[in-house]
């Protein structure tokens, strides 16, 4: 073989599945703890996934990666720490999101302070800057606690905007809050985008869940045990 990786598994501390492949992939085996686990001889049986089972460690799947041609390990569905498809790659990504949250949020907490409009005192709590304020502050720590991948900050940031677009609905169908028809009609239209968002990003969350629950493994080597022969 040309090039070797260690694969960290996630449920065993210090354990790995040790990969070996030839150029392009076209000869391919894996071994844990010096056992042979299978051996392929063509790259195409990569593209849907190589699975055996072991019993020991259960289900151990190798296949590509969806975007880039490097090989991903999955014992018994939990993805290898060093996986590029490892869902706390993608959850890493959502604080992008929140921080446009938080952008907006602060825009509407100077706009609430720079406004001499007299609105009844429940309101001001509610969305006045006060509660903007708050929730500014809410959304910058979900932000930064995220990007450090811990997924309660998900569920953070993703009730407290879905009370406020609840609490928005309300005002507006109950006249508390006015504003013209297309005013109201591109307002719920960016929350409710920004709501379908986080709906959609819940199913990696809930993966990366599983996978987080498990204790902290010391760093894979990302790199090749092996150059070239």
């Amino acid at each position: 073989m040309d090039y070797s990786k260690r694969y960290p598994i996630t449920q065993l501390r210090g354990e790995f599945i040790l990969l070996s492949w030839t150029k392009a992939y076209r000869s391919v085996t894996a071994e844990y703890n010096g056992e042979l686990l299978f051996e392929n001889k063509t790259s195409a049986d990569l593209k849907k996934g190589i699975s055996v089972h072991h019993p020991e460690l259960g289900e151990v799947t190798c296949k590509f990666a969806k975007e880039k041609m490097v090989l991903n390990v999955l014992v018994d569905g939990l993805h290898s720490p060093i996986n590029k498809d490892h869902p706390i790659n993608r959850v890493k990504t959502f604080p992008t999101f929140i921080w446009i949250i938080f952008a907006g949020t602060c825009i509407t907490f100077i706009a609430e302070l720079l406004s001499a409009i007299k609105i009844p005192y429940l309101l001001v709590i509610l969305f006045g800057p006060v509660f903007c304020g708050l929730a500014a502050a809410v959304y910058c720590v979900a932000a930064i606690h995220l990007k450090k991948g811990k997924s309660w900050a998900f569920w953070l940031a993703f009730g407290l905007f879905s009370l406020r677009l609840i609490l928005l609905v309300y005002l507006y169908i109950s006249g508390v809050l006015s504003a013209n028809g297309l005013g109201i009609f591109i307002s719920l239209l960016l929350r409710f985008s920004f709501l379908l968002s986080f709906l959609l990003a819940i199913p990696y969350v809930l993966n990366y869940m599983k996978h987080e629950n498990y204790r902290k493994h010391e760093n894979g080597n990302d790199e090749l045990l092996d150059v070239k022969i």
